[in-house]
């Protein structure tokens, strides 16, 4: 399986809900996920392992609901590959919404993201959680 056919196969299993599949399947016992956030919006940092990322997704879920997420493109060059998307989410504590673009950068090797660094609209995102 390619880099480009493992993340892909990665946000199809997430996007259907299969989490805890697309974590055993995809996500190294060693990877880290990088989220650099504003102080005010609490699922920012950085995780590792497959246990980081599962901390890091239910600190989304106790926080968010994702109304929409799509995946508008990925393209690859050997072991990264690049995800362009978008997401609209509501926020619980404030009950405000916020849509915006996200791009993910993943490294894969072995058929398993190593490393998974996200870049979030940040300005979108924060006002809602004001």
């Amino acid at each position: 399986m390619s880099a480009i056919e493992t993340v892909t196969s990665f946000y199809q299993l997430f996007g259907e809900g299969r989490i805890p599949e697309a974590l055993e399947r995809h996500v190294d016992e060693a990877a880290i996920l990088e989220n650099p956030l504003p102080d005010s919006i609490p699922f920012g940092g950085t995780f590792e392992g497959r246990e980081g990322f599962a901390e890091y997704l239910g600190g989304i879920s106790s926080t968010i609901a994702m109304e929409a997420f799509g995946v508008d493109e990925i393209f690859a060059d050997g072991e990264r590959v690049v995800v362009l998307g978008r997401e609209t989410s509501l926020v619980h504590a404030t009950g405000k919404r916020y849509t915006m673009s996200w791009v993910h950068v993943l490294t894969v090797r072995n058929e398993r993201v190593i490393h998974m660094r996200e870049y979030n609209d940040t300005a979108a995102m924060q006002d809602a959680f004001l």
